[in-house]
């Protein structure tokens, strides 16, 4: 409970973001329905690769990944 309430403290005490305005494009509202949409289907499709293998965090989904390729062609390579 203390952790929520830390968090909480720490969220209020943030300053308002002041975006670059070179990283700011003109008509950027235009596309915001559209990235929201496809930041929800990323996010479900992403939930469900990492409950299917357990992975943790996104971040570990790349490595993990890549060290089930490994061992899919290690098989491979011991099957030969």
């Amino acid at each position: 409970m203390e952790d929520v309430v830390k968090v909480a403290e720490d969220m209020s005490e943030q300053e308002d973001l002041i975006p670059d305005r070179y990283t700011t494009v003109n008509g950027w509202e235009t596309f915001t329905e559209t990235a929201r949409t496809q930041l929800s289907k990323y996010k479900g499709a992403l939930r469900a690769i990492m409950e299917n293998y357990g992975i943790k965090t996104e971040g570990a989904v790349p490595s993990c990944i890549s060290e089930m390729r490994n061992r899919i062609l290690d098989k491979d390579q011991d099957e030969i």
